[in-house]
């Protein structure tokens, strides 16, 4: 029944069959991780990759130049300022007669902010100590929610932008910027020593797998015209 099921999405819509197997593979991943963290067998690795962005003295390479930027960059990826531009993004969408694409906004948002306050109290991982922290931290450490926020939130709105325009070049721009403001989040979390490698890995694959989610729910509303279409 699951096999033929398949098959005739296979041959009616493939992006559809690819978007949920990916977001399905990264949410076995991130499953297969979490076991892994939760019995220690990731600390080395995490523990070399802490150590090898801090000098002999524990201070951040780069000094203190870089590490002004990477606190900057950081805050990109926080609750705060993902609340304010999920607001704004749906506000603006509201106004401009696309409740439906900011109804998408808004589930994106919350589901990201319950997934990190559920997971973080699920795993319980303390934060790393093996190098001083460039900021400071109360909550717990797996996975990384500034990481979960900027490969979920980012790539939706990209998504939404990329469907005002036809221009292949554009919205390959798009995704690419989204996806660079992820990665670059991710590292300044590690960078800061207040995140494993593993917790900001774990939170780019459940995040992108939320994405996904909420892209093929504004693909499927744009069949149906819920969404409106791309702009000549």
């Amino acid at each position: 029944m699951i096999a033929e099921t398949a098959k005739r999405l296979w041959r009616t819509d493939r992006v559809l069959v690819i978007g949920i197997a990916i977001a399905l593979g990264l949410v076995l991943g991130f499953a297969a991780l979490a076991s892994n963290v939760m019995e220690t067998e990731t600390d080395a690795f995490d523990h070399v990759i802490l150590r090898v962005l801090r000098t002999p003295d524990g201070e951040p390479l780069g000094g203190m130049f870089l590490k002004g930027v990477v606190v900057n960059l950081s805050a990109l990826g926080s609750s705060t300022i993902a609340t304010l531009i999920v607001i704004i993004a749906s506000l603006f969408l509201i106004l401009v007669k696309r409740r439906n694409q900011a109804i998408v906004v808004i589930a994106c948002g919350v589901g990201t902010a319950v997934a990190i306050w559920v997971l973080k109290d699920l795993f319980g991982r303390e934060r790393p100590n093996i190098v001083p922290h460039l900021t400071d931290v109360s909550s717990l450490s797996f996975p990384s929610g500034h990481s979960l926020i900027a490969s979920a939130i980012y790539p939706t709105l990209g998504l939404l932008l990329s469907m005002t325009f036809k221009e292949r070049k554009l919205k390959l721009f798009v995704f690419i910027t989204a996806a660079m403001l992820a990665l670059v989040i991710g590292f300044t979390r590690v960078y800061m020593g207040v995140h494993f490698p593993t917790d900001v890995l774990g939170g780019w694959m459940l995040g992108l797998a939320w994405a996904i989610v909420c892209g093929l729910i504004c693909r499927r509303l744009q069949e149906k015209g819920i969404v409106e279409p791309e702009s000549t």
